[in-house]
């Protein structure tokens, strides 16, 4: 079996910033409110349900690396027709400054994903001051790292996601053999080849809150939070901590791309290094699940909607 070069899993986590749309919201009638926050939904179980994960999920992401101080935040659960839905944390002012007015949660046919969904987003919500000059796309590698200690399984797909990105973005497929109802299955995946407009490796690090939006389509933005998340597993959250702290005290208000890029010894184009780095991220776990997310089976699977 053949499987297309262009399949697509909806496992966007975006930051986006806009400030929260009250017509967006108008059905959203329903509300449970504790703690930090308050939920506002269109059935009164989805709002306590969100707000019971939040609650649960908070002292994890306190005890994160990024932390600061924690502060209230309204939550909405907007309904969607995806299978899995997405998140964002909604700011007003300055990108750069993350001043966060709210949080949007999709409330997609399937569920699995929540967890996830909430861990990354409290992560950017609470984003100590210091950590500011952190380029856009690391923080939400950060933000990944969170969800996928929330959830495991969730974290499982995600980095059969990443791996797979990065491999297509490196010019290769990935080979993939199974069993099926006692035959064998086999091919090669890719998951999209970037489009127009995609920057530079260099200027995926001097994207902001609202630019890196503006990469010419979902595509393209998929790709950067694969990148994202591969420059902050091999640097870790201290050195980055430090890159940081060093921006900030010579005045910068991000840190240089080449400061990160030298820091982690990543050339600076798509070639054989980010396949292997992809590669990497395809460890035993992510094999297993690989066959299931081809055929559409169990809550972590590839769609295309």
């Amino acid at each position: 079996m053949s499987t297309p070069r262009r399949l697509l899993a909806t496992l966007l986590l975006a930051g986006c910033s806009l400030a929260c749309s009250a017509l967006r919201h108008a059905g959203l009638q329903q509300t449970a409110s504790a703690s930090w926050f308050t939920v506002h939904a269109r059935e009164r179980a989805t709002a306590e349900r969100v707000l019971s994960e939040c609650e649960a999920l908070t002292p994890m992401v306190l005890a994160g690396p990024t932390a600061g101080a924690p502060f209230r935040v309204e939550i909405y659960c907007v309904p969607s027709d995806a299978t899995y839905g997405e998140g964002r944390n909604l700011t007003e002012g300055e990108p750069e400054l993350r001043h966060v007015s709210c949080i949007e949660i999709d409330i997609g046919r399937e569920l699995v994903w929540e967890r996830f969904i909430i861990a990354h987003e409290l992560t950017h919500l609470w984003l100590a001051p210091e950590w500011n000059p952190l380029p856009q796309i690391l923080e939400e590698g950060l933000a990944d790292l969170a969800g996928m200690q929330a959830d495991p399984e969730a974290a499982v797909c995600r980095r059969l996601v990443h791996g797979l990105r990065l491999l297509t973005w490196a010019g290769y497929e990935y080979p993939f053999r199974f069993e099926r109802d006692g035959k064998q299955v086999s091919g090669s995946l890719g998951l999209g080849d970037p489009g127009p407009g995609l920057p530079g490796l260099a200027g995926m690090l001097e994207l902001d809150g609202t630019s890196y939006h503006e990469v010419g389509g979902g595509q393209n933005e998929s790709l950067l939070y694969s990148v994202g998340f591969a420059l902050v597993n091999e640097l870790g959250a201290p050195r980055l901590k430090e890159l940081c702290a060093r921006a900030a005290g010579e005045g910068r208000a991000q840190i240089p791309p080449d400061w990160i890029l030298d820091a982690a010894g990543i050339a600076r184009d798509a070639n054989k290094s980010w396949g292997m780095i992809g590669l990497q991220l395809l460890g035993g776990p992510e094999q297993a699940l690989l066959p299931h997310a081809l055929l559409g089976e169990g809550p972590y699977h590839f769609t295309k909607d």
